[in-house]
């Protein structure tokens, strides 16, 4: 995910969109908008997600003794 996250800026002039068509519709939003409130609290969102699976992972990988 943190790469689909780092690579907005630059894929969806190429037409890659990596965020959800529903959260787009829902939120009257244009791809291309990334600056605007809606994208940017979605985009946050998923950092923290990330964040939390990443340590999620650790933890488990620490717990197994690597």
């Amino acid at each position: 995910m943190p790469h689909l996250l780092r690579g907005t800026n630059q894929d969806t002039p190429d037409g890659f969109i990596n965020f959800p068509r529903g959260y787009l519709e829902t939120h009257n939003i244009n791809p291309h908008e990334v600056s605007n409130a809606p994208f940017k609290d979605w985009d946050q969102k998923r950092v923290e997600l990330t964040r939390k699976y990443i340590l999620e992972g650790k933890l488990h990988l620490d717990g197994l003794g690597f």
